[in-house]
C-alpha cells in the first residue's frame, strides 16, 4: 500500500482524547500523532480504475503537525491505527504539505477503514 499526499484522508489532532484510544493515530519512526473525531474534516471513498481509496482530510489546524510528522520520512512506514487497532502500514511516497492524504488498498479494506472513521466514537466501535 502507498501513501500519497492527496491519496490519504485523515484528520490529525495533537490532543489525546480523555478516555480510550484516539479515533485516529499515525506513527512514524516512533513519533505519534493522535486525532480525535473533531479533528477529522472529511472521510470519503473514491473509486478508480485501480480499485478503492479512502481520502482523509484533517482540519487545517493539523497541517503543520502532519507536515512535521512526515518531514524527511519518505520511504518510511506510517502505522495507522483507528480506535487503537492497527489497520494498515502504508509507505510514505511523497512529502505531505497539508493534512490531506489518500489510502489505497482492496475494496473491502477501504470500506472497513472508512466505516471505522465514520463511526467517530471508539467506545461504540469497540463494543459494536
Amino acid at each position: 500500500m502507498l501513501l500519497r499526499p492527496l491519496a490519504l484522508l485523515f484528520a490529525l489532532s495533537g490532543a489525546a482524547q480523555a478516555e480510550g484510544p484516539p479515533l485516529l493515530q499515525l506513527e512514524v519512526a516512533g513519533t505519534l500523532l493522535d486525532v480525535g473525531a473533531d479533528g477529522i474534516a472529511l472521510v470519503a471513498i473514491e473509486q478508480g480504475d485501480a480499485g478503492s481509496a479512502v481520502r482523509v482530510r484533517l482540519e487545517s489546524s493539523y497541517d503543520a503537525r502532519l507536515v512535521a510528522l512526515t518531514e524527511g520520512q519518505i520511504g518510511q512506514e506510517i502505522i495507522l491505527r483507528v480506535c487503537g487497532a492497527e489497520v494498515m502500514r502504508p509507505t510514505l511516497r511523497d512529502a505531505l504539505t497539508r493534512a490531506e492524504f489518500m489510502l489505497t488498498g482492496s475494496d473491502a479494506e477501504m470500506q472497513d477503514i472508512a466505516r471505522r472513521l465514520h463511526a467517530r466514537d471508539c467506545a461504540a466501535e469497540l463494543t459494536g
